[in-house]
C-alpha cells in the first residue's frame, strides 16, 4: 500500500508540473505570436523567427556537442527553465522588447525552451511505463490531457492579458510565475527513492543514443506522422493571427478564445476512450474542421470549428504516442525515441512556418492563399494515417485498474 501510494504521489507531481509549465509556455507563445504579427504585419518575418526558434537547439548541439538540450533530465530541465525565463524577464524589461530584435530573441528563447521541455517529459513518461508505474495507454492519455489542460488555460490567460496589458507586462508576470514554479519543482520532485536512478540513467542515455540507437521502419512512420502533427500546429500558429488581424479583423481576446477552444477540444479527446477506427475518422474530421475554420468568416462557426480541430488532432496525437511508447522495447531506448520524435516534430515545425511565410508574401500568392494552407496540412496527416495503418497493427492497450 505504501509503495502504491508513493507511485501515485510521484505520478501526480510529474503530471501536475507538466500542466503548469504548459500554462507558462502557451501564455508566452500566444502572446509573442499575436504581438509579432501585430508589430510587423509580416507573414515572412513571423515564419522566419518561428523556424529559427526551432532550429536553434540543433545548432547549439552542433557547436557545443555537450550542450545537448534534447537529453536533459528533469532536474536539469527545471534549472534550464529558470535560466531561460530569467533571460525572457530581462529582455521584457528593455526598451526593445517589442522591436524586431526583441521579438526575435524572445521567440528563440521560447523555441529552445519548449523543445527541451517536450523531450524531457516525453522521455520520463516512457520510463514510467517501462518501470510499470503506469500503462502506455494511460500514460499517453494522461500526458496529453494535462498538456491540453495547461494549453487551454494558457491560451485564455494569454488572450486576456494581451487585451489588457502590453507584451512586456505579460512576460513579466509569466516569467516570475515559472521561475517560482521551477524552484518548487527542484525542491519537491526529487524526494523519491528512484532519484539517483532517474538522474544517472538519463545521463547515460544521452551518451548512448546518437551512436547506438537505430529506429525501425515502424518507428520512422510514427515519427513522420508526429512531424506532420507539428507542421499542422505550426500552420495554425502562423495562419490564425493572419485570419484574425488581416482578413477578419478580430481582436487578440478572440484569438486567445480560439486557441482556448481548440485546447478544450484537445482536452475532450484526451478524456474520451478512442475506438479502433478513431484515428482515420478524426483525420477526415480534421480536414473538414480546418476547411470550415479557414473559409467561414462567421465568428461562432469559426470558433466552433476550433473545437473539432483540437479534438481531432489530439486524438491522432494520443494514438501515435501510444504506438510510439509500445515500440520501445528497452529502457535504454526511452530517451533516444523521445529525442527522435521531438526532432521530427520540430523539423516540420521549423520548415512549415518558413515556407508558409514566403508563400504568403505578395511576391508569391499573398495572404489570400492562407485559407488553403491549413486544410492542406490536414490532408497530409490523413495520408500519413492511411499509410501508417498498412504498416503498423492496431494494439489494444489495457487501462490501469
Amino acid at each position: 500500500m505504501t509503495e502504491n501510494h508513493a507511485t501515485r504521489s510521484k505520478l501526480l507531481q510529474f503530471y501536475a508540473f507538466l500542466a503548469l509549465v504548459y500554462v507558462s509556455d502557451i501564455v508566452v507563445l500566444v502572446g509573442i505570436i499575436w504581438n509579432t504579427y501585430k508589430i510587423t504585419a509580416s507573414s515572412w518575418f513571423l515564419g522566419v523567427v518561428l523556424s529559427i526558434s526551432i532550429i536553434t537547439p540543433y545548432l547549439l548541439r552542433k557547436i557545443f556537442p555537450k550542450a545537448n538540450l534534447l537529453h536533459l533530465n528533469l532536474k536539469q530541465l527545471f534549472l534550464f527553465r529558470i535560466f531561460i525565463y530569467a533571460l525572457i524577464l530581462l529582455v521584457s524589461r528593455t526598451p526593445f522588447s517589442e522591436s524586431y530584435l526583441g521579438i526575435t530573441l524572445l521567440i528563440i528563447f521560447y523555441g529552445v525552451l519548449t523543445l527541451s521541455t517536450q523531450s524531457a517529459f516525453e522521455a520520463r513518461n516512457t520510463q514510467l511505463v517501462i518501470n510499470k508505474s503506469i500503462t502506455s495507454g494511460n500514460a499517453s492519455r494522461i500526458m496529453q490531457t494535462v498538456m491540453q489542460a495547461g494549453a487551454f488555460v494558457g491560451s485564455l490567460v494569454s488572450g486576456l492579458l494581451s487585451a489588457k496589458y502590453p507584451l512586456a507586462m505579460t512576460l513579466l508576470f509569466i516569467s516570475l510565475f515559472d521561475i517560482t514554479l521551477s524552484l518548487i519543482a527542484l525542491t519537491l520532485l526529487w524526494n523519491h527513492k528512484d532519484k539517483e536512478r532517474v538522474t544517472s540513467d538519463i545521463n547515460t542515455f544521452a551518451h548512448k543514443s546518437i551512436e547506438q540507437f537505430k529506429a525501425s521502419s515502424d518507428q520512422i512512420a510514427l515519427f513522420f506522422t508526429n512531424g506532420l502533427i507539428g507542421l499542422h500546429i505550426a500552420a495554425f500558429n502562423v495562419l490564425t493571427p493572419i485570419f484574425f488581424q488581416s482578413l477578419n479583423h478580430w481582436s487578440s481576446q478572440q484569438f486567445g478564445i480560439a486557441a482556448g477552444i481548440s485546447g478544450l477540444g484537445a482536452l475532450s479527446a484526451a478524456l474520451l476512450k478512442q475506438g479502433r477506427f478513431s484515428f482515420l475518422l478524426c483525420s477526415i474530421l480534421l480536414v473538414i474542421g480546418d476547411t470550415i475554420f479557414c473559409l467561414v468568416q462567421i465568428r461562432p462557426i469559426s470558433l466552433a470549428a476550433c473545437f473539432f480541430i483540437g479534438f481531432s488532432l489530439n486524438t491522432i496525437r494520443i494514438g501515435n504516442r501510444v504506438k510510439m511508447i509500445d515500440s520501445v522495447r528497452d529502457d535504454k531506448d526511452a530517451h533516444p525515441v523521445a529525442a527522435q520524435s521531438a526532432t521530427y516534430f520540430s523539423a516540420f515545425q521549423a520548415i512549415g512556418p518558413l515556407v508558409m511565410g514566403f508563400l504568403l508574401t505578395n511576391t508569391f500568392f499573398g495572404l489570400g492563399a492562407s485559407k488553403w494552407m491549413l486544410p492542406v496540412a490536414a490532408l497530409l496527416i490523413f495520408a500519413s494515417i492511411v499509410i501508417q495503418g498498412s504498416l503498423i497493427p492496431n494494439r489494444v492497450t489495457k487501462p490501469d485498474i
